[in-house]
């Protein structure tokens, strides 16, 4: 059996076909289960939780547990109960989730490590199993709003680690469209807008770089902030034509640590402090965020 959540979600027998039909009270507590596999999940948090907040008798609970127990039915029993709760039997590896998970861990050893090649291969693997809208057959119910929440925020992270390798392998030129979606899409994204700073000046679209700063400088301003650290740095090397922002000629493949990921890692170290400094900041990157998801979905 596999479960896939990184989209629509579906639930796959033994043999590879779709179970069918699930319907909307069982996709739901499916999905709640899957998320947390062999962990028993409270019956009357269940109850009160499942069909956007309104809450089902204990009864019809059940009744949804044993519609769902009998359309997973396989070699084995999946769906189990106790006292304290029900919880959903899946061994590592039988959601999608677990292998983008995988994928996207050694991804990120492999960028640590220097391996850049290899890192790319491993977290494009990983980004190439996500099917947007996360679990777009079902109501975003509160038991479904955080997790969807969590899962879409590794994705954001994963997406930024490749896009960081392929900028440290000089496909700068490739990554500009997508880059400058980010952007659109993400006006108070300081990572994004820094990013594609870095591919528009080793394009040799220096001036177009200095501009895309003042415009990240001016929006952050009408939230009360100023641009960050890391974002500023690079601004400040551009000015001087830093040679440590060019590509150095098989530097990544060699394993050398690359440029781009040095200060990735400098703006997470600086975003985690900034944003307990700041809530004007936080204020801004969340309202970008949500007008992100707002649109997707």
């Amino acid at each position: 059996m596999r479960v896939e959540l990184l989209g629509p979600l579906r639930a796959i027998d033994d043999d590879g076909d779709v179970i069918e039909p699930l319907s909307a009270g069982a996709r739901e507590l499916l999905a709640v289960l899957a998320m947390r596999p062999g962990k028993p999940v409270e019956k009357d948090w269940l109850a009160g939780a499942l069909r956007e907040g309104r809450a089902i008798s204990l009864s019809a609970l059940r009744t949804r547990v044993m519609v769902l127990r009998r359309m997973l039915t396989g070699s084995r029993e999946r769906v189990h109960g106790s006292e304290s709760g029900y919880w959903l039997e899946l061994r590592p590896g039988e959601r999608d989730l677990d292998d983008y998970q995988r994928l996207a861990q050694q991804g990120r050893a492999a960028l640590a490590a220097g391996e850049t090649d290899a890192a790319v291969r491993l977290l494009a693997q990983a980004v190439s199993m996500w099917r947007e809208p996360t679990l777009a057959n079902l109501p975003r119910t509160e038991p479904l709003i955080p997790e969807i929440m969590q899962l879409e925020t590794m994705h954001e992270r994963t997406l930024g680690l490749l896009l960081d390798g392929r900028l440290a392998l000089g496909q700068h030129r490739d990554l500009l469209v997508q880059l400058h979606m980010q952007v659109k899409d993400n006006p108070a994204d300081e990572v994004a807008h820094e990013r594609l700073m870095v591919a528009l000046y080793r394009s040799g679209r220096r001036a177009e770089a200095f501009e895309l700063y003042d415009r990240l400088r001016k929006t952050l301003m009408e939230w009360g902030v100023d641009p960050g650290a890391s974002v500023r740095d690079m601004y400040q090397r551009m000015l001087t034509d830093d040679p440590a922002l060019e590509l150095r000629p098989g530097a990544a493949e060699a394993g050398d640590p690359p440029a781009t990921g040095e200060m990735a890692q400098r703006r997470l170290r600086w975003c985690r402090q900034s944003r307990s400094l700041h809530p004007q900041r936080q204020a801004a990157e969340a309202h970008s965020s949500w007008s992100r998801r707002r649109h997707r979905h």
